[in-house]
């Protein structure tokens, strides 16, 4: 999320900005069927968000005057300017800094010129995402609850107590049998107004009953809620037919978070709601608040399934926990929607993203949401269809781990939630289950007791050197100094994947028009690896491709491909791309191959990115002419195992620069770009590999300086050149783990190769631990017992080492130099084994065999 600093009452503020000022589409179309003078209700999102964040934890009520304060400051200005141009402003809110107006559309246009103003966006109507299956009353308990093994959670001593939850839905009955005891006596009504709780549809009477009901291992008999010792607080923001206005929701949310202001610690609120306009960021603002506040947000993913892009706003944010629907066999509802989540600001600002790896997929997890019975208003039970049934499993399963442990937060839920699912689908994770049906027992199970870890880590770097071929296994130790379990995970970095530039958003630029966005050069010559395991490196780093250009345009086939055209090629082998096996290919005269179906896109996106093209391997993706000048050949070399193609003499649309690159696919999977002579423009192309729905890519660059003559670029998914083992695990108070580094210099050519492995841990107040890998791979060039590195080993070599051991003398160079019996280490034992050689004949010294 882009930030900037203002100054305001004497203190510094961190504030968010949104996209520049705009009018939604959709508010657009309702101006144009709008008489002359007549006035359409909008909702005036400012570009200036308060950013709670710079709080810390806790200090709710401080946090919650701070937004009263920032929105009327803020707001102050616009609101007069909107008053004297005729507009009307029933509506002011801070939990986003936002209000409503009622205005002409000339009057909104020119509202919307104001430099503080993001976006003006309708009053948009929001539905329930469930709908009554059939009638039936409930197992003991439901095949749901025991499918996602809450009942087990029980038999620990876990059923949400202490925990208090919020529901944004059609209200409650809180009289129902399975839900008396459970109201904690706060509640909203935003539709009617009313006092007194209430559920004039029913939907919200099921999904607490879903959270909360029943009474778990006690008598009761109808045990239809996964946190059955949860208590909960209610707001009303839909009505009896399931539809609620933006401004009602906004009104809900600002009430919940001003009850954890006046000290009432709702935990989370569970929303079985959305909009399939996918990419409206009127709750975001409001979304991050109630995070900031200790408020866990989940949402329904939606019902408007199967098709890609269908994921609800806002359960498609990445800051929130969007939940899909699966039936009893763990099949996904067809009603279910499907990611990704869209591709541009502010979802594309990794800031914003929950884990390293998200990159859009949606739903974050699934969750029974076919045939779920629950109660409904007066004392009966029904069989529910929608991911509305589903999101109360998810947020019931999170009570439970807050019974476990309070001091959770959005992150650490998140991912215990989604480590410790159950696995569905391929590739893994998808946009249709994302990372899984939750699994309450499990995820439970490795919530961390309630404490605070403290992660040490030992040694904080490694350098080691290795003949070529050898190998050598090492310790990492973590240590946990803290009173509550570390749960840690280990990543292998070999450099950075690219992120999206600020500001993304996806866009077709017009025929030979530059592309606004500028990428960021890659800091070193490797990356990786992608979530499937692919990594690239260069000519440049040691290990890397020699750059050996094989020039086709004698033997190869040309293609006669015009501008923005493609031509269909027969693989001669099968070539295994992303775990799938490819048969046949696009080659598009715009310096890119795709096994899907677009082989003409001349306007380049950054990697991953769900547009068309995806299945893609970028080798020089940009608005190239071969029409102009130049040619495209394609050759398969029998000999080599390998199929080629040569974008030859190709200019730039129209007709400027001339570049010659080359693609080699190789049938073991191995990808090599060579770029021979590339004249022109280098900062507008996209380099990298994607799969078939965009959810995984390995960026190598994007709109950025990188290539250059004589590079050679492999991609391929081979093991790295070292481990570790175990890559994850929990670390109890006090206890430590021993890591065994694995580095291995089998396939590896004489030079030095730098990598990070990258400790990421629920330590609050640690960032990643990261410890550098070097590993020089060189010939051995000294004698064992060699001390003083003259060549000789003598008793002037008892005296050096005996100098270095004792006397604080120079060490040996190297230092295995001093290792005279071969354990790897130089100590006083080596004075002994060098004087037992040296004057009774004693064996010889040994070179360390496992450096």
């Amino acid at each position: 999320m882009a930030k900037k600093f203002i100054l305001a009452a004497g203190s510094v503020a961190l504030i968010s900005t949104l996209n520049a000022g705009t009018i939604a589409p959709d508010l657009m179309g309702k101006l144009k069927d709008l008489k002359q003078g007549e006035k359409v209700r909008a909702i005036v999102v400012l570009k200036d968000q308060a950013d709670l964040s710079l709080f810390g934890k806790g200090r709710n009520e401080l946090k919650i005057q701070y937004l009263k304060d920032f929105a009327r400051r803020t707001q102050q200005g616009l609101v007069e300017y909107a008053r004297d141009i005729g507009a009307d402003v029933p509506k002011r809110w801070w939990i986003s800094n936002a209000f409503m107006i009622s205005a002409t559309p000339e009057a909104i246009r020119r509202i919307a010129e104001r430099p503080e103003v993001a976006v003006i966006e309708p009053l948009r109507k929001f539905h329930i995402l469930g709908e009554r299956s059939k009638g039936g009353s409930p197992e003991t308990p439901g095949w749901n609850i025991s499918k996602i093994n809450a009942d087990d959670v029980w038999t620990l001593g876990y059923t949400g107590q202490g925990v208090l939850l919020g529901n944004l839905d059609t209200g409650v009955d809180i009289n129902h049998p399975a839900l008396q005891g459970k109201y904690a006596g706060y509640w909203y009504d935003a539709v009617n107004g009313y006092s007194t709780p209430y559920d004039d549809n029913g939907h919200g009477t099921h999904t607490m009953g879903t959270i909360c009901g029943g009474d778990g291992p006690g008598p009761f008999v109808n045990d239809i809620g996964v946190a059955p010792g949860a208590t909960f607080v209610a707001a009303k923001a839909f009505d009896s037919y399931g539809s609620g206005a933006t401004d009602w929701i906004l009104n809900a949310m600002q009430w919940f978070a001003n009850l954890v202001g006046n000290g009432v610690p709702v935990r989370i609120v569970s929303n079985s709601w959305g909009n399939t306009n996918p990419t409206s960021t009127t709750f975001w603002n409001a979304v991050m608040n109630w995070r900031n506040l200790g408020i866990i947000p989940v949402f329904a993913i939606g019902n408007n399934g199967p098709g890609a892009g269908t994921a609800n706003i806002p359960g498609n944010y990445p800051t929130v926990i969007g939940v899909g629907a699966t039936n009893s066999s763990d099949v996904i509802a067809s009603f279910s929607a499907r990611g990704p989540a869209p591709n541009q600001y502010p979802w594309n600002d990794t800031a914003n993203w929950p884990a390293s790896d998200w990159n859009y997929i949606k739903p974050d997890v699934c969750a029974p949401g076919v045939s779920v019975n629950s109660s409904v208003p007066g004392s009966g039970y029904e069989s529910w269809d929608g991911t509305s049934m589903a999101c109360p499993h998810v947020t019931g399963t999170v009570a439970l781990m807050l019974q476990k442990n309070p001091d959770l937060d959005f992150e650490t839920i998140y991912d215990i939630l989604i480590n410790n699912s159950v696995h569905l689908g391929s590739p893994y994770p998808n946009n249709t289950y994302g990372w899984g049906r939750i699994d309450a027992l499990a995820a439970v199970q490795a919530t961390p007791a309630a404490g605070t870890p403290d992660i040490d880590v030992t040694p904080l770097s490694f350098e080691v050197t290795l003949e070529p071929g050898e190998s050598i296994d090492t310790l990492l130790t973590i240590t946990n100094t803290g009173d509550g379990d570390l749960i840690f995970n280990i990543d292998i970095s070999e450099g950075e994947l690219l992120s999206m530039p600020a500001g993304y958003v996806h866009r077709e630029t017009g025929k030979g028009a530059p592309d606004p966005f500028r990428g960021i050069e890659p800091a070193k010559g490797q990356g990786g690896p992608d979530a499937f395991g692919y990594r690239w490196i260069d000519s440049n780093e040691p290990g890397g491709p020699s750059f050996d250009w094989v020039e086709i345009s004698g033997v190869g086939t040309a293609l006669g491909l015009g501008d923005d055209d493609s031509a269909a090629i027969t693989l001669p082998f099968t070539f295994s791309f992303y775990g799938q096996d490819k048969n046949s290919m696009l080659v598009s005269s715009n310096g890119y191959i795709t096994f899907g179906s677009d082989g003409t896109d001349y306007s380049n996106d950054p990697i991953p990115d769900p547009y068309e093209p995806n299945d893609l391997i970028a080798v020089f993706w940009d608005d190239l002419n071969p029409l102009s000048d130049g040619e495209v050949y394609y050759y398969h070399d029998a000999a080599n195992d390998r199929v080629i193609v040569e974008w030859c003499g190709v200019p730039q649309y129209p007709a400027s620069g001339s570049f010659t690159f080359e693609a080699v696919l190789y049938a073991d999977g191995r990808i090599l770009f060579q770029y021979n002579s590339m004249s022109g423009t280098l900062t507008s192309a996209t380099i990298g590999i994607e799969n078939s729905d965009a959810s995984i890519g390995l960026p190598v660059v994007y709109n950025a300086a990188y290539v250059s003559d004589g590079l050679a670029l492999l991609i391929s998914a081979e093991s790295p050149w070292f481990s570790v083992d175990p890559s994850s695990g929990t670390v109890n108070p006090g206890g430590s783990v021993d890591i065994t580094v694995t580095m291995d210099a089998s396939d590896l050519e004489e030079g030095t190769y730098t990598a990070d492995i990258v400790i990421n841990s629920n330590d609050p107040d640690e960032d990643p631990v990261v410890v550098p890998v070097t590993l020089t791979v060189a010939s051995s060039s000294f004698v064992p017992g060699d001390a003083n590195g003259d060549g000789f080993v003598t008793a002037a070599d008892l005296a050096y080492l005996a100098n270095y051991l004792f006397s604080s003398g120079p060490a040996p160079d190297p230092l295995l130099a001093g290792d005279a019996n071969g354990d790897c280490v130089v100590t006083a034992a080596d004075l002994t084994y060098l004087a037992n050689y040296l004057f009774n004949n004693g064996p010889p010294p040994q070179i360390c065999e496992n450096r």
